[in-house]
């Protein structure tokens, strides 16, 4: 039995940790729930690297392997019971491995698979699967459920559920999202049997259209101009708006990634993060705009290892603190919006959609754009870019119309 590390495609992804247990001329694999980097794993000794780690890592690689050391242990214990060894006895062996290792129902799943994205730091993700496994039981009226008792029905049945109880198509897609990603996670390592393909093909995962939210370079530089006037806005105000500004400048920054920055993240005059909700790397210029907003928080981080005072070092929980600051900054926010005439709506949110839907009508391409996001797919992108002005349609069919007829209509 020897573990082995499973290279993502992705050149900036993890990649999965398996074991091979060989019996008999046959070898039955099972994929584990760890997630590593080529540098964290030791191939030859078969096992994880701490010295080299980083430093966000090593508390999330010291559980794994610990987790290892349980995992081995059950192995042979499992392999030291077999009196005889047949062509079976791999799968054998693997399956009273799952059976005793992850044995439960949908909960244990859910369960199992929040504690390792909470490992990774993915709190946010963590509590999206816990809140969707609370909605679908809550539906059943059960306390748990086996994950291969999730049929097509049932998922029409919960679909329609949420309709009824007029729920938006985007919080029926979030559900049903985090659903099919708890249910996929849980085939690919072994977990669940799939019995059907495509099994969420006929629910909706989509995004429906909602309205843009983006700002006007000129909205924008009138909020520049609020915050440099002392008479009307209040401390806690002139703070949110520079975080708010501060968010456009840098890409548009969502807020979780903003409220996780740490003074370490700045090298060489550049901000290097990876996104909370993808992991992927981002590095952005730091500019002198951006340099202004940094300088207005240096008295009140000092101390502090994070950039902004929305996370107290010494917090018990980061992810409630940042959770609060989130609330307090929309509020404020919104207070702002009401001291603005040119401004209807203001929100975190605000920010990234305004980078994004400037950067398309400066004709910056869509892909250039998705990447400065940070997004691992250009349709994401597109959820944030405002839809052309009917003007601009109107003006191009009347130009179609006038190629044909041969005239301006």
């Amino acid at each position: 039995m020897t573990f082995h590390l499973r290279l993502s495609k992705r050149k900036d992804a993890a990649g999965s940790l398996f074991v091979r247990v060989i019996s008999g001329r046959r070898s039955v694999t099972l994929t584990l729930p760890y997630r590593l980097f080529p540098s964290e794993w030791d191939d030859r000794k078969k096992c994880v690297l701490l010295e080299e780690a980083a430093t966000v890592r090593r508390e999330y690689l010291r559980e794994v392997d610990s987790l290892l050391v349980k995992d081995l242990r059950l192995l042979q214990e499992i392999s030291s019971g077999i009196s005889s060894v047949d062509k079976n006895t791999a799968r054998w062996v693997v399956e009273r491995f799952k059976a005793r290792r992850f044995k439960g129902g949908l909960r244990t799943l859910a369960e199992s698979l929040s504690e390792e994205l909470r490992v990774e730091g993915r709190e946010r993700t963590a509590r999206a699967y816990q809140s969707t496994l609370s909605a679908l039981l809550s539906f059943l009226k059960k306390e748990d459920i086996a994950p291969e008792e999730i049929t097509y029905d049932l998922l029409k049945g919960f679909e329609r559920d949420l309709t009824i109880r007029k729920r938006s198509l985007n919080t029926i897609s979030f559900y049903m999202r985090n659903l099919r990603a708890m249910y996929n996670k849980g085939v690919k390592r072994g977990w669940i049997i799939e019995r059907q393909k495509d099994l969420f093909k006929d629910v909706f995962t989509g995004v429906a259209t909602s309205a843009k939210r983006a700002l006007t370079p000129r909205q924008l530089k009138q909020l520049e101009n609020l915050l440099e006037d002392p008479r009307e806005l209040k401390e806690e105000e002139k703070e949110a708006l520079s975080l708010f500004l501060f968010s456009f400048h840098a890409r548009g920054i969502s807020f979780v990634d903003l409220a996780y920055l740490k003074k370490e993240d700045i090298k060489n005059k550049k901000l290097c993060y990876r996104r909370k909700k993808t992991g992927i790397p981002v590095e952005v210029e730091i500019s002198g705009v951006m340099k202004r907003h940094l300088s207005f928080f240096a008295k009140k981080t000092k101390g502090s290892p994070f950039l902004f005072p929305l996370i107290p070092s010494d917090s018990p929980s980061y992810y409630r603190s940042y959770t609060g600051a989130l609330c307090r900054q929309n509020r404020l926010l919104k207070q702002i919006a009401g001291k603005c005439t040119s401004v209807e709506k203001l929100s975190t949110h605000v920010a990234r959609h305004s980078w994004a839907t400037i950067a398309k009508k400066k004709n910056i391409p869509i892909w250039t754009i998705s990447e400065a996001l940070g997004h691992r797919d250009v349709k994401t992108t597109y959820i944030y870019l405002d839809s052309f002005e009917m003007s601009v349609i109107h003006r191009a069919a009347r130009k179609v119309s006038a190629a044909v007829l041969g005239t301006m209509l």
